[in-house]
This record gives C-alpha cells, sequence and structure tokens, in this order.
C-alpha cells in the first residue's frame, strides 16, 4: 500500500457481518470509508463516522456512534482490507488546514 497523505479517502472492506450487509446492500466492494488528515497534535489521522470500534476519539478523548478520528497506522492494521483513493492531487497547505478544519468542526456529531 502507497503511503496515505493528507486528502485520501480509505476505502474498508470489512469481515464483521455489518460490513457484509452494507456490501451486498450497495452492491460494492466497500463497506465503509474515512478521510486521512493532519491532525497539529497526533500527526496523521483517519476521520470516520463509525459504530462499529471499541477505540476513543483521539482528539476528543471519548467513544461514541459518530463522527470520530482514529490513530492511521492502527485503524489501516486493524484486520479489514483496506484501499487507498488518492485525489487527483496532493493538498496544497491553505487546502489541508481547511481539511483539518472542517474534520474538527464535525467531530462529536453522532451517527446518522
Amino acid at each position: 500500500m502507497d503511503r496515505p497523505q493528507e486528502g485520501d479517502v480509505l476505502a474498508f472492506s470489512g469481515s464483521h457481518w455489518m460490513s457484509r450487509l452494507i456490501q451486498v446492500a450497495t452492491f460494492s466492494p466497500y463497506s465503509h470509508v474515512g478521510i486521512v488528515y493532519r491532525c497539529p497534535v497526533n500527526g496523521l489521522l483517519l476521520a470516520e463516522s463509525t459504530t462499529m470500534l471499541e477505540t476513543p476519539c483521539v482528539v476528543r478523548g471519548v467513544r461514541h456512534s459518530g463522527v470520530q478520528a482514529h490513530c492511521l497506522v492502527e485503524r489501516i492494521n486493524s484486520g479489514d482490507a483496506v484501499y487507498v483513493l488518492s485525489p487527483w492531487r496532493m493538498l496544497n497547505w491553505p487546502q489541508a488546514n481547511e481539511l483539518t478544519r472542517a474534520v474538527h468542526e464535525c467531530l462529536g456529531r453522532p451517527y446518522d
């Protein structure tokens, strides 16, 4: 796998029954996605909205169902198949900062 960069979308193909159900219902090999962003304190993280992780959000320090940030390396090594979908070009500094701002604004929102 290429090294993920800010703005990359990671698509997961999980083995949990709920992941398989999502894949069948959506006719997709993927069951879940998240976006890579840089947190000034924690480095590269994966922002995702989920109900299935036991680990707390590394930015807010709490576990909940909804938008959270998790350690990128831990999520890649979680056992699920991971596919990196990179944007056409790397984000520039203002775009990366805007992504971080937008993600942090969404952290804590409940899962729909």
